[in-house]
C-alpha cells in the first residue's frame, strides 16, 4: 500500500493504517533523537522516542497533501515536537530540583560551593507545623546554595562557624588563621550577601 493511501486511511480513523506511517517513520525520529543530541536532555531516550511518535500522529492529522511532501512536513513537526516537550521536561525539572531539600540523614543541609566542593551544616529548626518546616527548609536550603556560589571556599567556611555561634577568634583558632583574617572575610561576606 502506497503513503498516500495510508495517510488518508490513518486520517479517518484506520488505528492499523495510523501505526503503519508511524512506524514507517521510526527511524527518522531516532535519528533526529540521537543526530540532535536531544537525548542527552532526558533521562528517559524512550520518552523522547515516544514524544516523536506523537509528533508523527500530529503530523498525519494536520497533513494537507496539497502544502507539502509528507516526509518534509513529518520532519519539521518532529522537531518542533521534541524542542517543545524538552522545554517543558527542563522547565519540570528546574521546579522540582528548586523544591528540593538536601538533606542527608543526619539532619545536615547539603550545601555546593562555586568550586564544586560539597560541605554539611547542621540543621535543627523549631517549626510548628510540617508544612512551616517543609517551606522554611526550602527556603533555608536555596539561600545556603545562593551564598554558596558568592563566597570563597574560606569565605563559605567562616561563614559556617560563625552561624554555628563560634566568635572569631574561635573561628581563627578553629582554620589555623588570623583574626584579622576572620574580621576581613567577615566583612567582604556582608557586602557579597547585602547584609
Amino acid at each position: 500500500m502506497d503513503e498516500e493511501t495510508l495517510l488518508e486511511q490513518a486520517k479517518n480513523g484506520d488505528t492499523f493504517a495510523c501505526n503503519q506511517v508511524i512506524k514507517n517513520y521510526e527511524n527518522l525520529i531516532e535519528s533526529k533523537v540521537k543526530a540532535k543530541g536531544y537525548h542527552y536532555y532526558s533521562y528517559d531516550y524512550q520518552e523522547l522516542m515516544q514524544a516523536g511518535r506523537l509528533a508523527c500522529y500530529k503530523a498525519i492529522m494536520a497533513y494537507n497533501p496539497k502544502s507539502a511532501k509528507f516526509s518534509t512536513f513529518v520532519s519539521h513537526v518532529i522537531d518542533n515536537e521534541l524542542i517543545n516537550y524538552l522545554r517543558k521536561l527542563n522547565s519540570l525539572k528546574s521546579k522540582i530540583n528548586s523544591d528540593t531539600i538536601p538533606i542527608n540523614n543526619q539532619g545536615e543541609l547539603e550545601v555546593i560551593s562555586y568550586t564544586g566542593d560539597t560541605s554539611y551544616i547542621p540543621f535543627q529548626s523549631e517549626i510548628d507545623t510540617p508544612e512551616k518546616q517543609i517551606i522554611d527548609d526550602e527556603t533555608l536550603s536555596y539561600a545556603i546554595k545562593e551564598v554558596g556560589l558568592k563566597l570563597s571556599d574560606m569565605e563559605f567556611d567562616i561563614l559556617k562557624l560563625k552561624l554555628q555561634g563560634l566568635k572569631q577568634k574561635e573561628i581563627a583558632d578553629s582554620l589555623h588563621i588570623a583574626v584579622k583574617s576572620v574580621e576581613n572575610a567577615l566583612a567582604r561576606i556582608r557586602t557579597k550577601i547585602d547584609i
